[in-house]
């Protein structure tokens, strides 16, 4: 499990609908990579949003704080 806390909120898309990250707040995520692009994306999880990024983010808006390995 890894957490990253929101450096950048600014931003928001107008036609963006759903959940929003909030500046300083540290978030469980997943880092993964955008099938069609290839780009990076930071994936909040518990976060709901719609198409066409759900709730994926770029990774400039989010600094890691730290990795768990859960068993």
């Amino acid at each position: 499990m890894d957490y990253a806390r929101c450096t950048d909120a600014s931003g928001r898309p107008p036609q963006h609908e759903g959940d929003w990250p909030t500046e300083g707040s540290v978030y469980p995520v997943r880092l993964v990579q955008d099938a069609k692009t290839g780009a990076q994306m930071i994936y909040i999880l518990g976060f709901s949003a719609s198409a066409p990024h759900f709730n994926g983010f770029a990774p400039h808006r989010f600094r890691m704080v730290c990795s768990m390995w859960l068993n």
